[in-house]
């Protein structure tokens, strides 16, 4: 029993004195990169060509209408757009109204200044357009080249009869 103590103790003492990683983790000496690969932005639904750019230049937006439901036809500031520009600022906001017999694209245009990042719609794009509750719509941006389009639907009120 004494040499089984003693061979423990000796065995104690040897591991607390050398360093021992019971659970040893990857080690990488050099940092790891990958190349920059150009991703593919899908073509807007109404059929303009597909772009290529690198992810951080890939202009981004954001809609939210601005009210909750309407019964009529909206103006004015319906819908907020915004964005955050990059090297190249926005310079056109594009809303397709698609007011054709078959569904053809009617697109409507708004000129931006370049330290802009919001547009509104309806308001100030070409023709006038009115916004209708319930019905698609979709966005896009122009800075130099397209950005995917986004959709939006201002929903329209719910009659209820008592």
């Amino acid at each position: 029993m004494i040499v089984l103590l003693v061979a423990g103790l000796a065995a104690a003492i040897y591991l607390v004195q050398r360093k021992t990683n019971i659970f040893p983790k990857a080690y990488v000496s050099e940092p790891v990169s990958a190349p920059i690969v150009p991703t593919r932005v899908e073509a807007p639904p109404y059929g303009d060509t597909a772009v290529t750019r690198p992810p951080a230049q890939k202009l981004t937006f954001t809609i939210s209408p601005n009210v909750n439901c309407s019964y009529n036809n909206l103006t004015g500031s319906a819908v907020m757009i915004s964005w955050i520009n990059t090297a190249n600022p926005v310079s056109i906001v594009e809303l397709d109204v698609g007011t054709g017999t078959t569904g053809e694209p009617d697109i409507r245009t708004k000129n931006v200044a370049a330290s802009d990042t919001v547009a509104y719609a309806p308001s100030g794009f070409t023709g006038d357009p009115e916004i209708i509750p319930g019905k698609k719509y979709y966005v896009r941006l122009f800075n130099g080249e397209y950005a995917q389009s986004q959709s939006f639907t201002v929903p329209s009120c719910m009659y209820t009869g008592r």
